[in-house]
């Protein structure tokens, strides 16, 4: 059976939301703040295979996952 992942504040996580990229263009409040940000270089994100790793372990504790 799955171990449920939970957040800091005893909340169940229940989906997760796994960007490819730093340039994301939906400029959603809570991670695009209205100053912007500076992006990262390419070497400094994650590989593609540890994006792969990361929803592979976030499916097995029962979050559902959803590349962006």
């Amino acid at each position: 059976m799955p171990v449920p992942l939970v957040d800091p504040f005893g909340r169940r996580v229940k989906d997760l939301r796994i960007s490819i990229t730093d340039r994301c263009n939906f400029r959603c409040t809570y991670c695009m703040p209205a100053e912007g940000l500076q992006w990262m270089a390419r070497d400094e994100l994650l590989t593609y295979e540890e994006l792969a790793r990361i929803a592979r372990s976030a499916s097995s504790s029962s979050a559902s996952t959803r590349c962006a």
